[in-house]
């Protein structure tokens, strides 16, 4: 079974945007397919602030039982990593990539378990380029 790290963004692609990126939808279905996406500890809370977000902005287009109704599907096809990198890694990780520690938490977890990177951020990329982590096609 292919497994990769999952950017909250790509998974909000599903869950928010309507319509969702035509690389969102290739993601979504290369996990339909068997893909297994590893999330870094903090997932789960993006997930959720960015919902969150979007209902009190009123930009959420979809019903918040329906949103969160397929939140618990995605969550079948979705390992959490336990085992978060230390806090000097993923802050090196962000300086040198001008990343958050969010989006280093990604990068770090990617390089430490060698799984391609499922993103669209155009910072993540660059760094994962940098650091030789493959982009999820």
């Amino acid at each position: 079974m292919k497994e990769f790290v999952l950017d909250a963004s790509v998974a909000l692609g599903w869950l928010v945007d309507d319509p969702s990126s035509s690389y969102a939808r290739h993601v979504q279905e290369l996990m339909v397919d068997g893909a297994r996406a590893v999330v870094p500890v903090h997932w789960h809370l993006e997930i959720a602030n960015a919902i969150l977000s979007a209902a009190r902005r009123k930009i959420l287009r979809r019903d918040m039982a329906e949103v969160l109704s397929d939140i618990t599907a995605l969550l079948a096809f979705v390992e959490t990593d336990d085992l978060p990198d230390d806090i000097g890694t993923v802050v090196n990780a962000g300086q040198h990539n001008q990343l958050t520690g969010y989006d280093a938490a990604y990068i770090t977890l990617a390089a430490r378990r060698h799984l391609p990177l499922a993103t669209e951020d155009s910072a993540m990329m660059s760094a994962s380029r940098r650091l030789k982590i493959a982009i999820m096609r």
